[in-house]
């Protein structure tokens, strides 16, 4: 089985686990909203997780989650509170496919989820500093910390 055919069949788990951990992290929007609904934000940003893995297409989930930030900055979400969401799904699929999968597959399945997530928390993060700041933000380039200077 695949790493996409994996994830299909183990949805409603990974689901139910990224809610509880949702629910234990007690963000303010996200407790002042309907269970249902968090599980359905957890839904769609998993199925935008399969697709990517399933096409090797960053494109919906970035375009994704330009729209989301756009629409929970003017809800008034905390950037961090949107981003614990992804961080949240990303989680409880490492542990998911670390009962599911032989370590000599772990680098590739990580690989893939972690691209994924990256590609949508970077997305985010950019277009919710760009409207934050009532200007574009710009990729950010943080080599320097890395060259020992």
């Amino acid at each position: 089985m695949d790493l996409a055919e994996l994830l299909e069949h183990r949805q409603a788990a990974i689901i139910f686990d990224a809610h509880e951990s949702l629910n234990k992290s007690r963000l303010p929007h996200y407790r002042q909203s309907h269970a249902v609904e968090n599980t359905q934000r957890l839904t769609n940003l998993f199925r935008l997780v399969l697709q990517s893995v399933k096409t090797k297409n960053l494109i919906p989930i970035i375009t994704f989650s330009q729209d989301l930030a756009r629409q929970r900055y003017h809800q008034g979400f905390d950037l961090s509170e949107v981003q614990t969401a992804y961080h949240v799904l990303e989680e409880t699929l490492w542990r998911h496919l670390t009962k599911l999968i032989p370590p000599e597959d772990y680098p590739t399945a990580f690989g893939m989820v972690g691209t994924v997530l990256g590609a949508g928390t970077d997305a985010l993060a950019l277009e919710y500093v760009s409207l934050a700041s009532k200007r574009r933000a710009q990729t950010l380039d943080l080599s320097a910390m890395f060259t020992g200077t």
